[in-house]
């Protein structure tokens, strides 16, 4: 981003010739800013808020507080190959095709495969996400072919009743200005008391921090409330509503399926969890935090031997967390300090609450019921 609007430019602490778009600048304000003012006289907040700023606390400081965007100097570029499905747009084609092969219970049956398959090539060569001819069809039974690994591990639960929950849950000390805050939000795919969860791609520290924290609120929220399933037509306890376990299913950039279990923990432990994590919030409204969750993860997860070769590797990427711009822009001496093995030490300190529990109920299953979505 190479300019800032006056309005905020103030907020940003950055000079008039910053703001006329003369120079950079650091993007980090010398206080913590206040409360907004909007959250103070309505203290309501959705989960979704929650795991936004805990997954790129940066981000969501200046999109949500500054109200600012780094992505606005977009621009056309031709390639060689224009229907090569890379990124993002091949993400969202697996994803597509994924959740039209589950909604159509086909299983194995291979003329429904086939004509889903047809139905999708044809559809996606007239929006022209796909070449026409025979070259759209060799790349969509790629795409097709890359998500078979997946479907057959979420085909036992496709034809299961699925439950949608919406939950709130009452906080109070989580910020001197705040009496009590109302936190709001939803579960979905609930199969049995199994949180079932996938992407079609590879399973890295923020997706599974996102299923952990789902699995927390929907702890301490049916400890504390009664809800109201939306996919059944009578109420249910809340102990039977509660999620035991989370099931996270990807594919690996090798195209080999990759499944991680999480219980769910104890109502005591998820409240207080989901408490220090609105207080994390609270504290990303008012100044970025430097949460990496990927690189956090991995830390937690290995040995500290290995610590320094993992930020190393972190910094050598060219794209990744430590590359992002908002974090950049809002703290642009954390790639240096990481280096340094006193600050490492207790940056991962300061989020020992967030990792340490997760890591600790990790498991596997004891028997197939899980991965199969069927109880004897």
């Amino acid at each position: 981003m190479s300019s800032y609007h006056r309005l905020w430019a103030d907020v940003a602490n950055t000079r008039a010739d910053v703001a006329d778009g003369q120079c950079d600048a650091t993007f980090l304000p010398d206080q913590p800013l206040a409360l907004p003012d909007a959250l103070k006289q309505k203290p309501v907040m959705h989960w979704r808020d929650v795991k936004a700023a805990i997954r790129h606390s940066a981000g969501f400081f200046m999109q949500r507080r500054l109200q600012a965007g780094l992505g606005l100097d977009w621009q056309d570029s031709e390639t060689e190959e224009p229907f090569v499905l890379a990124g993002l747009e091949a993400y969202l084609l697996k994803e597509q095709q994924l959740q039209r092969l589950l909604d159509a219970h086909s299983g194995s049956d291979s003329d429904a495969l086939a004509a889903l398959f047809d139905q999708f090539v044809r559809q996606h060569q007239a929006l022209g996400d796909l070449p026409v001819n025979a070259l759209g069809q060799v790349q969509a039974q790629r795409l097709n072919e890359s998500i078979l690994p997946l479907l057959e591990a979420l085909q036992p639960f496709a034809e299961r009743e699925q439950a949608a929950l919406q939950l709130d849950l009452t906080l109070a000390s989580v910020h001197p200005e705040l009496e009590q805050l109302l936190l709001e939000g939803e579960l979905n795919g609930l199969v049995d008391g199994l949180l079932l969860n996938h992407r079609v791609g590879g399973l890295r520290g923020r997706h599974i921090l996102d299923v952990w924290l789902d699995l927390v609120f929907g702890v301490a929220a049916t400890a504390q409330t009664q809800v109201q399933p939306q996919a059944q037509s009578q109420p249910r306890s809340d102990t039977s509503l509660r999620p035991d376990t989370a099931w996270l299913f990807g594919i690996s950039k090798t195209g080999a399926l990759e499944s991680l279990l999480i219980r769910a923990p104890e109502p005591a432990l998820a409240s207080e969890l989901a408490r220090k994590a609105v207080v994390f919030t609270l504290q990303s409204w008012c100044q970025p935090q430097p949460v990496l969750p990927d690189l956090l993860f991995s830390l937690a997860s290995s040995e500290a031997d290995q610590h320094g070769k993992l930020i190393e590797r972190a910094l050598a990427l060219e794209y990744g967390e430590l590359t992002d711009e908002a974090l950049l822009r809002c703290l642009p001496t954390l790639r240096d300090d990481l280096l340094d093995d006193a600050y490492s030490a207790r940056w991962q300190a300061d989020y020992q609450w967030l990792f340490e529990p997760l890591l600790a109920h990790l498991g596997e299953p004891e028997d197939d019921t899980t991965c199969t979505g069927k109880k004897s």
